[in-house]
């Protein structure tokens, strides 16, 4: 101790032989020390602020999902009555098709048997056959 100077004798103490900071230092220490506690309630303030937006984002998302699945069952019930309708119309324009060979040939038959009662069934024969 006796080569430490006598106004540094307060700060340390004999039978640890430590040296203590000076009074100023623990001041610029504290202030320094409240300020990193307030960047970090801030920052917990914006963890907190990101949490929230983060859950509120996977709701957002959880509903969209919903929409879109609904959405997709929607379409695809659409499509499948429409490929129904398309089958359908298919089956009409057959059965307009067979209707109109049916008449077609009624018609023709209606006729035929017309001109056998006109001329003879046996004219119209020798007529188609190609003798005459």
């Amino acid at each position: 101790m006796s080569i430490i100077p006598e106004k540094y004798h307060n700060f340390i103490s004999l039978p640890l032989r430590r040296v203590f900071l000076d009074a100023r230092e623990d001041n610029t220490r504290a202030v320094m020390i409240e300020s990193l506690n307030a960047e970090i309630a801030a920052l917990n303030r914006d963890k907190d602020l990101f949490q929230d937006r983060y859950d509120s984002a996977q709701g957002e998302l959880a509903r969209l999902r919903a929409n879109e699945r609904a959405a997709r069952f929607a379409a695809f019930a659409c499509s499948k009555a429409r490929a129904d309708a398309l089958k359908d119309k298919a089956n009409l324009n057959y059965l307009r098709a067979q209707l109109f060979f049916i008449l077609f040939f009624v018609s023709c038959m209606t006729a035929w048997r017309d001109t056998c009662q006109l001329v003879g069934w046996w004219v119209v024969v020798v007529c188609v056959c190609g003798r005459v």
